[in-house]
This record gives structure tokens, C-alpha cells and sequence, in this order.
């Protein structure tokens, strides 16, 4: 503020004004989040300003309040000024230097052929301060179809201030498993469950017995036959689902030996 005087020495007076000084006033920012790759070249004094008793801008120096860089998470900024007539005022704000996000995919893994579509898995994010962060995409998608072999699957994430994180893995799909062909020895397993009359399966075992001993002397021709002859008298003798099932069985055999 100020105040009038009046000054008088004999027939001399003269009016004063004495002009009291108030402090700075000093304005600081907001508390301030940046990402990380902002943090080595950010002005501190970004949106600090001052002015003077008579509303004369100042000079503002903001420094951190320890060490020399911006780290990751809160920095405490500390600003002053200082007038003409070496009045100051000083204050702080907080710089929190948010780290990129953290994203997690899961280690690499094989899935069998009949397990390749769907193919499922799962992903998770958090952002700096420990909050979730569910847009993290994957190319290509949990659910998708897998072809046979080796697929890298890229996942990518974007926090709230634009900050991103990439991760990767590979799914394998095995190759279709050869169907497994059945023996001889299989026939007669799937005939003693069938519980048929004794002639019926007597007869039938011995034309395996028969493709048997031919197989052993390497007498493939010979093998081929009998286990035709099995077929035509499996039919007729047992018939419905059982006689189908011990055909399918047994021409899958002759298809392994090339008959």
C-alpha cells in the first residue's frame, strides 16, 4: 500500500508518498503427470510466473528439489523469484514421471492339431500407477483358427498418456497326427468282445491266424487274400455296426500292406 506524507522544515514543506513493498507473488503449476520419454528435457519453470509490488513481471528459477534429473514416479520441484528489493517468495509442485506401461503375454506354447481352433490365452496390463489397462490388442487374436507350424503373435498396449509397450510369443500347432492303423492282434481283441457264437469265431480267428502266418514268411499276396476272405465272411456273419466296424479294421490293414 501507500501513504501521504508532508514534510515541512521552516517555510519549506514538501508531499511524500511512501509506497510499502509487498512481497512477490509467486504462481506455481498444478501437481503434473508427463511420460518418461518427456522427462529429459522438460522445463521445470513450465507455467511458474511472478510479479512484482507494482505488477512488473519476475524472473522465476525452479529447480528439483533433489538430485539433478527428473526420475520415475514424484520429483518436488521447488521455485523462487526475487524483487528489486530483494523480497522473495518461494513454492513447490510435484512432477510425477510416469514409467511406460507393463505389459504381460504369455511364454510360448505348443497346441496339438485338433486343439487349433480356438487357440486361447490371455493378457494382462498396468499403466504407472499400478491401474489395469484393458485395450491390449494382439495380432492375431486370442480365439483365432492357427494353421500347422509356428505363428508369432504381437501384442500391443497404450496407457492414457499415449505411452505404448509391445510384447511377442509363438504359438506352434503340431502337424495331424497319422491315424493310427490297427493289427491284426486288434481283430482279435474287437472279436472276443463281440461274444459270438463259437463256430462264428473260430472260423474268423483262423483266417486271421492264416494273414498271420502268411505275414511272417513275408507272404504279403497271400496275407491279402485271407484278410479279404475275412471281410466277405465278416459281413454276411456278423452284420450292423460290429461286421462294419471289423471290415473298416481290417481294409485298413490291407491298405497299410498295399494290397
Amino acid at each position: 500500500g501507500s501513504f501521504e506524507l508532508e514534510a515541512s522544515l521552516g517555510n519549506l514543506s514538501q508531499n511524500l508518498t511512501l509506497v510499502v513493498a509487498s512481497p512477490p507473488e509467486l504462481t506455481v503449476p498444478d501437481d503434473v503427470t508427463i511420460p518418461e520419454a518427456d522427462a529429459g528435457d522438460y522445463d521445470l519453470s513450465t507455467g511458474a510466473s511472478a510479479t512484482s509490488w507494482d505488477n512488473e513481471p519476475l524472473d522465476v528459477n525452479c529447480k528439483l528439489q533433489t538430485g539433478e534429473d527428473l526420475e520415475i514416479g514424484d520429483n518436488t520441484i521447488e521455485c523462487d523469484t526475487q524483487d528489486s528489493l530483494k523480497q522473495s517468495a518461494s513454492d513447490t509442485y510435484v512432477i510425477t514421471v510416469a514409467s511406460v506401461p507393463t505389459l504381460t503375454v504369455p511364454e510360448s506354447f505348443t497346441v496339438d492339431y485338433d486343439q487349433r481352433d480356438p487357440v486361447t490365452w490371455y493378457t494382462s496390463a498396468i499403466d504407472w500407477a499400478g491401474n489395469d489397462i484393458d485395450n491390449v490388442t494382439c495380432d492375431p487374436a486370442s480365439g483365432s483358427s492357427f494353421d500347422v507350424g509356428e505363428t508369432t503373435v504381437q501384442c500391443d498396449v497404450t496407457d492414457s498418456l499415449g505411452q505404448s509397450a509391445s510384447g511377442s510369443f509363438v504359438v506352434t500347432v503340431l502337424p495331424e497326427p497319422e491315424p493310427e492303423i490297427p493289427t491284426i492282434n486288434d481283430l482279435r481283441d474287437a472279436i472276443d468282445e463281440l461274444d459270438l457264437n463259437r463256430g462264428t469265431e473260430n472260423s474268423l480267428m483262423a483266417q486271421l491266424n492264416a494273414a498271420e502266418r502268411s505275414l511272417d514268411r513275408g507272404n504279403t499276396n497271400a496275407a491279402c487274400g485271407q484278410l479279404g476272405a475275412f471281410i466277405n465272411s465278416a459281413g454276411p456273419r456278423i452284420g450292423g455296426d460290429a461286421g462294419a466296424d471289423l471290415i473298416e479294421m481290417a481294409t485298413q490293414i490291407r491298405d497299410e500292406l498295399g494290397c
